[in-house]
């Protein structure tokens, strides 16, 4: 296990994994991740594919963050640009200029007067404030929809690779997508109950996201 802000490394089998490729490579860098197994399965998570990666085979899955994306945007009728967002984090109604009732049902006062074209309206924090993306959905109704959208798209994906989860006890998911703890239960759901399904953390300290650069570098 590494100590707080020390990069671990598996120093006994860190470079018996040639890295040939991307995949081999988010291999090797997630097994960097403390308390991997050189057993674990690796799901690397992008934004157009779903590599699931075993120790002496992998699949290369369509879709993945990008189909998540387009079925938040067709589902809602929203530009895809709106959908990045949307698809990412907890919504809130804005029911008055200075009530908001949030995803769990809990009533809050803002801050400040709500913008009039979020009132009544569902909407997300965006880069530069809310962004209002619908009032045809409650709170609770957008969250259990959001959800099933990631286990269709995402989830039963995986479930799909079951050649390469033969016989897997414990998967580590890296790549942008798996920050989001939707993407992680939609895995669980949909994978056998016996899997452990956890985030990875690559060299202990750069989180999910650098799983394939990390791996070129050890095998560089």
């Amino acid at each position: 296990m590494a100590s707080a802000g020390t990069a671990w490394v598996p120093t006994t089998w860190s470079r018996s994994i040639p890295a040939a490729s991307e995949t081999d490579a988010a291999r090797l860098g997630a097994l960097t991740t403390p308390g991997a197994s050189r057993d674990s399965i690796v799901v690397d998570l992008g934004g157009g594919t779903m590599d699931v990666i075993a120790t002496e085979s992998s699949r290369v899955l369509a879709g993945c963050g990008q189909l998540v994306t387009a079925a938040v945007a067709a589902a809602l009728g929203v530009p895809n640009a709106l959908a990045e967002w949307v698809k990412r984090t907890p919504s809130t109604r804005i029911e008055s200029s200075h009530v908001a009732i949030t995803e769990d049902g809990r009533r809050t006062f803002l801050d400040g007067p709500a913008r009039a074209d979020t009132i009544g309206r569902l909407v997300v924090d965006g880069p530069t404030g809310v962004v209002p993306f619908t009032d045809r959905l409650d709170p609770r109704q957008w969250a259990a929809l959001r959800r099933e959208l990631k286990v269709a798209c995402l989830g039963r994906a995986a479930a799909r690779a079951g050649v390469a989860l033969t016989g897997a006890s414990d998967v580590i998911v890296v790549g942008g997508p798996a920050a989001d703890p939707e993407i992680l239960w939609a895995l669980r759901r949909c994978l056998p109950r016996e899997v452990t399904v956890g985030r990875g953390s690559v060299a202990a300290q750069l989180g999910t996201r650098y799983a394939v650069a990390y791996g070129l570098a050890l095998n560089g």
